[in-house]
């Protein structure tokens, strides 16, 4: 996994993308999230909203 560069004005820091998943009332819910490359903290989450398929 390589960091890639991501901007919040000022500030220009490197970052990792990542994902988690949970059930929450029988429903999936999937989640994206920013990650200080250095430090760890998170920097951003977000709710994916596209319905996901079983197959």
């Amino acid at each position: 996994m390589e960091p890639e560069d991501y901007v919040i004005d000022p500030v220009h820091t490197k970052v990792y993308r990542g994902g988690i998943m949970r059930q929450r009332n029988g429903q999936n819910e999937q989640f994206e999230f920013i990650a200080d490359a250095k430090t760890g903290s998170i920097l951003r989450i977000d709710t994916v909203t596209k319905e996901l398929q079983t197959v």
